[in-house]
């Protein structure tokens, strides 16, 4: 009965607002839980029409094609969503599952691996956050935290756990992934101050070297990208990756001719890691 007053409600809202996503998200999902697929796929199908960001519309949709076992068309949802959420533990579950019903089951054996690869991570995330609820002065458990959800790309809840984890203990892994989390949001200010700490921690470090110079390039301080990266091209002179940043840096300051000759170096190391592999 519920759903039933829910659909007249939607419908209602959908004839004057007949282009909101939500309403279309929310009419489907329900036409869906009654059952009635068909009236659910129109819905849906109108919801992801106007905004393809939803994820939730965009799960739903695969289902809605599973259930019709229209199995083609639920894959090709799976994937995209999948595409725009890489975490997506249900969707990895279902698309594994629709392999299976496909007999694709090399594809379906190596999706299921990756679900429970993400289950297993899910589960290692509950355990840390007891962890630091038990012991809030737990510098690993912080650190672990805000590894995994700076892998995931969640670069907000990120933030907090290897934040505390610095607080707690200065000379810290954190530092250098919170600078990847703050480039990654392009807070580019933010990003310099921790890789600045960790090339302090550890100068020999070149990846350490080459990730300041990087961000020194981002805030068109060339001259202090420079320094960095010479330092981390004499650490490691067969990194192509610090040739290239060295070129784009020289180029910049308007000397050409050591950006080309950097810009050699990038290419022949480049065409010496093809001929390795």
């Amino acid at each position: 009965v519920q759903i039933d007053q829910a659909i007249l409600l939607l419908k209602k809202a959908n004839t004057i607002k007949q282009k909101d996503s939500q309403v279309h998200k929310w009419l489907g999902i329900a036409y869906f839980q009654k059952g009635q697929f068909r009236d659910a796929l129109t819905e849906l199908l109108s919801s992801v029409t106007v905004d393809s960001s939803d994820v939730k519309a965009m799960y739903m949709l695969g289902l809605t094609y599973t259930h019709l076992e229209n199995y083609e068309s639920a894959v090709q949802k799976f994937k995209m969503l999948i595409d725009k959420d890489p975490f997506h533990k249900q969707a990895h579950f279902n698309l594994g599952n629709v392999y299976v019903r496909l007999g694709l089951i090399d594809q379906a054996n190596s999706i299921l691996q990756r679900f429970q690869e993400i289950d297993l991570e899910d589960k290692t995330l509950t355990l840390l956050q007891q962890r630091v609820d038990r012991d809030s002065k737990d510098v690993d458990a912080w650190y672990q935290l805000g590894r995994i959800y700076s892998k995931r790309r969640k670069w907000q809840e990120a933030i907090a756990p290897l934040s505390r984890c610095i607080a707690l203990e200065h000379h810290s892994r954190g530092h250098e992934v919170l600078g990847f989390v703050y480039v990654n949001m392009e807070a580019y200010d933010e990003a310099v101050q921790h890789y600045a700490i960790i090339v302090q921690l550890d100068p020999e470090n070149s990846t350490y070297r080459n990730s300041l110079g990087s961000v020194y390039l981002m805030l068109e301080k060339y001259e202090l990208a420079i320094k960095q990266l010479k330092i981390a091209s004499q650490l490691e002179p067969s990194d192509a990756r610090i040739q290239l940043n060295l070129s784009i840096a020289y180029q910049q300051m308007g000397n050409q001719k050591l950006a080309d000759q950097a810009y050699f170096r990038h290419q022949k190391l480049q065409l010496g890691s093809t001929d390795d592999r």
